[in-house]
């Protein structure tokens, strides 16, 4: 059992927030279904997953023009 609420975190938090995603057929940690639950718990959610990268959104092959380009958007959209 994990040493935190998920539920309570995620529904306590009342900012837009960015859930980023690495594609799980890569490596990325979230599953889809993850995604969907955490999406259902936040108030103003936006999701992108970054196809092609791993856990680390693309960071350490420096494949970063997917990563930048949804940060800038959500940040734009705000």
């Amino acid at each position: 059992m994990l040493p935190f609420d998920f539920e309570a975190m995620l529904g306590a938090i009342d900012c837009p927030v960015l859930l980023l995603q690495g594609d799980p057929s890569q490596g990325g940690i979230m599953t889809d279904e993850d995604v969907e639950y955490a999406m259902s718990l936040l108030s103003e959610a936006y999701h992108v997953q970054i196809e092609g990268a791993s856990h680390d959104l693309g960071l350490a092959t420096y494949e970063l023009a997917p990563l930048s380009r949804a940060v800038v958007n959500f940040l734009e959209s705000l």
